[in-house]
């Protein structure tokens, strides 16, 4: 079961993650300081996008010492001892890095390095069929089954087969008073977004623009739109963005989008906690006013990093502290209970 809950390049390499390897020992390692003054703080515009300063201004956020960029001298030291970054997180001041040594000691030898912990929980050899995974278990893709409510014709869209999900929120009633999500960036982070850039359905916030961008965190050199990838992001995305009058009609058609990929449905990990905190901040740089996430995690392919029942307590797993740092800049962050509701706990 699965539960819970423009700038340089420089600057977006701040909040990059990406999978690593196989049979190479995996470390996070958490650096003292940022080596950096405070009067950084005062020209945030050099590490935020405007976007994210208007949301902080708007919501009377301070700019701290959580934003400022990694200290790319500390980044390199670490580079030059044979390890390879595919994490970092300027929020919580760490990289993750995968190599071939074998001894911690190496790395808190060095004199701005605060903490080494090894983290060895890689993907396997044998992958799942994403369908079968626990969290995707109860979920139904077939037709609409039988017959449902059709839209009053006074309502602003013809929802089609959507209008029994749109009314059970009552979204129509935003709609029709003039909110349908303009205005606002929601950043999805999901398991892929497969084929969202040829489907008719998403014809309208593709031709408009909506669609502000995407990015792959899991594998960097992978276009998150592939067919090789599942489509659990694109159903989601569907809920939102759809916009075929008659057919189905999401609850945000004009709202902007970035897609953005952390999780790797064909097995289950640790590091996929890294990638969200990872695409969360990389949402708050671009300014984000949501984040909506279909993803959670308690037990992995290496039982020695499952959750317990007791760690569910909203200040214990990593992606939850990473949720409630989102939160903490002003973005309110939307995320499944998950599908298995009945089962033992």
């Amino acid at each position: 079961m699965k539960l819970i809950t423009i700038l340089a390049l420089a600057f977006f390499l701040q909040s990059s993650c990406f999978a690593q390897d196989t049979n190479l020992n995996l470390y996070l390692i958490n650096f003292k300081d940022k080596g950096t003054t405070k009067s950084m703080l005062a020209t945030p515009e050099k590490f935020l996008s405007s976007k994210a300063i208007q949301r902080r201004e708007r919501h009377n956020i301070l700019v701290d010492a959580s934003d400022l960029p990694l200290n790319e001298n500390y980044v390199q030291a670490v580079t030059n001892l044979g390890a390879h970054v595919i994490c970092r997180s300027r929020w919580f001041n760490y990289i993750v890095v995968e190599t071939d040594v074998n001894n911690e000691a190496v790395f808190t030898s060095l004199p701005f390095v605060s903490q080494v912990r090894i983290l060895n929980n890689v993907k396997t050899p044998q992958h799942e069929v994403y369908s079968s995974k626990d969290f995707f278990r109860n979920e139904s893709y077939g037709p609409v089954a039988g017959a449902f409510k059709k839209s009053p014709a006074s309502d602003l869209y013809n929802y089609g087969a959507a209008f029994n999900q749109i009314d059970m929120i009552k979204g129509e009633f935003l709609h029709n008073n003039g909110y349908s999500g303009q205005g606002m960036t929601i950043a999805q982070l999901d398991a892929g977004f497969n084929s969202v850039d040829v489907m008719p359905v998403f014809d309208s916030i593709r031709n408009n623009n909506q669609i502000l961008g995407t990015k792959n965190f899991v594998h960097s050199n992978e276009n998150v739109y592939s067919t090789s990838i599942n489509s659990h992001g694109t159903m989601v995305l569907s809920t939102m963005a759809a916009n075929i009058p008659g057919q189905m009609v999401g609850t945000a058609p004009k709202a902007d989008f970035w897609l953005l990929r952390t999780e790797d449905a064909d097995s289950e990990y640790v590091t996929e906690e890294y990638f969200w905190v990872s695409a969360a901040e990389f949402a708050d740089s671009v300014g984000a006013d949501i984040i909506n996430s279909s993803l959670g995690y308690t037990t992995f392919d290496d039982p020695l990093y499952n959750h317990t029942y007791a760690d569910m307590d909203g200040n214990t797993t990593y992606i939850t502290i990473g949720a409630d740092k989102a939160a903490q800049k002003g973005i309110l962050v939307v995320n499944s209970a998950g599908n298995s509701g009945t089962d033992s706990w």
